[in-house]
């Protein structure tokens, strides 16, 4: 679990840095959006890893681990949803395609 997390935090903040050094280097567009879904995935897995390690008692209002796996499966439907997530992502990669198929 700290590994993933580690992962999609590091993915976010080179999404970010990309962005913002934008007049330095050529931005892939679709890295944030990429890097979004990926941190929300990650967000659900592991929180979910974590409900299973309290087992029973983490389904309990007492604990924090109720609020965060709620929390972590809002913000995946945020933004308008995982499916526009991935479709955004999706044009981008084919526009890329259509670009690279042209230049032959």
């Amino acid at each position: 679990m700290y590994s993933e997390i580690n992962a999609a935090r590091a993915y976010v903040w080179q999404a970010a840095r990309m962005i913002d050094n934008r007049d330095k280097m050529p931005v892939d567009l679709k890295m944030p959006g990429s890097a979004s879904l990926f941190a929300h995935e990650i967000a659900c897995h592991v929180t979910r890893d974590a409900m299973e390690i309290f087992g029973g008692s983490g389904v309990m209002r007492e604990l924090p681990i109720e609020m965060y796996l709620r929390n972590a499966y809002n913000m995946l439907h945020s933004d308008g949803g995982i499916i526009m997530k991935k479709l955004k992502v999706m044009r981008q990669l084919n526009l890329e395609a259509d670009a690279d198929i042209n230049l032959d």
